[in-house]
């Protein structure tokens, strides 16, 4: 029996022998298997290549997003502190404003307290002659 023939045509009469009919099938089969466990390990390879390049620009794009996101917070962030500067420098204008019509106001309140304090002053004085006039004319 020559079963370690490979890739070997039994003929008609051969085939009739089924002991050779079932190695010859046997062999046939393992053939059929090496051959289907070959096409499966290629596909496999050629999975995993594909995988790796699909991963690969994956990795790039990711990069190149990243990158993309660090140049726009980068363009993003001067014209933040810009806005932030000048918020800044009108409210500290807006303040010396206010400190400015605060010591204005302040100047009026102690000028009408002065003013206060003399019309009182002289309120007082006008009643006390008031008081001394009417006391004199009662007097009389």
């Amino acid at each position: 029996m020559d079963t370690g023939r490979s890739g070997t045509v039994l003929s008609l009469e051969e085939l009739r022998d089924p002991e050779k009919r079932a190695a010859y099938e046997e062999a046939s089969s393992i053939k059929v298997l090496q051959k289907n466990l070959a096409a499966a390990l290629q596909e496999a390879r050629n999975t995993i290549d594909s995988f790796k390049e699909a991963s690969h620009v994956c990795s790039m794009e990711i990069l190149s997003t990243r990158e993309n996101k660090e140049k726009d917070v980068g363009s993003i962030e001067p014209i933040f502190k810009l806005e932030i500067e000048d918020l800044i420098e009108k409210l500290r204008g807006e303040i010396i404003g206010q400190n400015c019509e605060n010591m204005k106001m302040n100047k009026q309140t102690q000028l009408l307290n002065k003013e206060k304090a003399v019309l009182e002053q002289l309120a007082s004085e006008s009643v006390a002659r008031f008081d001394k006039i009417e006391g004199s004319m009662s007097v009389r």
